[in-house]
C-alpha cells in the first residue's frame, strides 16, 4: 500500500478535528480523538490519517456518540 503523503494525512487529520469539534463538547472532542477508542481498536486521530476508511470509521463514530 502507497504511503500517504504528509500534506494528505494532514488534511484527514483537520477534516476529522473539525467534525469532533463541530459536533462534541471542545474538551470530548479532543478526548475522543488522542484517547484508543476501544470500538475502532485504535486512536482515532491515528486511524484517520491511516486511509480512507479508517477516516470513514472515525467520522461514523463521531456522529454516533454525539
Amino acid at each position: 500500500m502507497p504511503q500517504r503523503s504528509s500534506a494528505d494525512s494532514l488534511e484527514q487529520q483537520s477534516r476529522v478535528a473539525l467534525l469532533a469539534r463541530k459536533l462534541l463538547d471542545g474538551d470530548a472532542a479532543i478526548q475522543f480523538l488522542h484517547v484508543h477508542h476501544d470500538a475502532l481498536s485504535a486512536r482515532p486521530l491515528d486511524l484517520a490519517v491511516a486511509s480512507p476508511i479508517g477516516r470513514a470509521a472515525v467520522e461514523q463514530a463521531i456522529t454516533v456518540r454525539r
